[in-house]
This record gives structure tokens, C-alpha cells and sequence, in this order.
């Protein structure tokens, strides 16, 4: 709960515990922002999954030809996107997920064998040189989807807080 206190904004738990104080507050609450009271409808939460592989050997990178830590996005139905770890994996996720019904965020949604499944697959379509590589990781979580699509920082001089709307990209 975020309210003002003073010419001061002030978190507080659920416990009701205050964990900060400050003038100038950055509510970076990514899909969470939607159950702040009066911002349920300002992000649409959507889950994204990722996959993490093993560490690759430097033969397998020289058949990819991806040579540095450089990210990339696929913006086909199931967006995806990818980044070279500094141990030499590659961490790859997609957007595969169902809509939860009213933005629903809990952390039962966080894995789906499914989806999972088919971010590996399309890992493998795009990267043939990763087939048979063990997938040592699988995650997921909500992110945050402005209703616009347009990511923004917007600043309520009233209220002395900063709102993001993060839209997850590669760049």
C-alpha cells in the first residue's frame, strides 16, 4: 500500500509494517501494480516462461555463431526471446501462456510443463545445435503489459511518485 504521509510517500506491508519512507517514491511493481487499489486496470499481468540450457561448449556457440552476450526478440504469435549467459548458457523465454481469467496472478501459474515444453521446442527450431543439451532451468512469473503497449515513466508532482510501465523487449 502506497500513500502520503506528510509531503513524504510511505510502503507499507501487509502486515502493516512501514518499510519506507521517502519524498520521492518509484512504484516499480511490475504486474503487481494491478492489485494496488486504483490501478487494477492500468497493466494487463501476462505471464511469460523461460528456460535456462546447460552451460554449451564453445563448439556449439561457433555452430550458432552467437559470439558475444548480445539479447534477441522473435515477435512471431509466441514472442520469444534470448540472452547468452556469462557461464555460457543460453536463458530463453516466450509469451505461450494462457490469459488468466480477470489478470489473475498467483504463484501456481508460475510453471506449465506445456508451455515449457514449447519454448524448448522452438529453442531447438532456431537454435538445431542446442538439440540434446540438457535445459537445466524452467521459470516464470507475471510481467507487467501496459494497455497501450507503450512502456512510459510518468511523474505525479502531487503525489511525489514515479510509475513505470515496463514492457519486457530486448534491448
Amino acid at each position: 500500500e502506497f500513500r502520503r504521509v506528510l509531503f513524504r510517500s510511505e510502503a507499507r506491508g501487509e502486515n502493516g509494517l512501514v518499510f519506507a519512507t521517502a519524498r520521492n517514491v518509484v512504484v516499480a511493481t511490475e504486474a503487481y501494480k494491478s492489485r494496488l487499489r486504483g490501478h487494477r486496470r492500468d497493466v494487463v499481468p501476462l505471464y511469460s516462461y523461460v528456460v535456462a540450457t546447460d552451460p554449451l561448449p564453445a563448439s556449439v556457440w561457433a555452430e550458432i555463431g552467437w559470439g558475444d552476450r548480445e539479447t534477441f526478440a522473435d515477435g512471431r504469435n509466441m514472442v520469444t526471446y534470448a540472452q547468452r549467459t556469462g557461464d555460457g548458457r543460453i536463458v530463453f523465454g516466450g509469451r505461450g501462456a494462457p490469459y488468466r481469467f480477470a489478470g489473475d496472478i498467483h504463484s501456481s501459474h508460475d510453471t506449465s510443463r506445456s508451455v515449457h515444453d514449447g519454448i524448448v521446442e522452438t529453442l531447438h527450431e532456431l537454435f538445431p545445435a542446442t538439440v540434446g543439451v540438457r535445459i537445466s532451468h524452467r521459470w516464470g512469473g507475471p510481467l507487467a503489459v501496459p494497455r497501450d503497449w507503450h512502456p512510459s515513466v510518468l511523474r505525479d508532482p502531487r503525489r511525489s511518485e514515479e510509475h513505470t510501465s515496463e514492457l519486457q523487449s530486448p534491448c
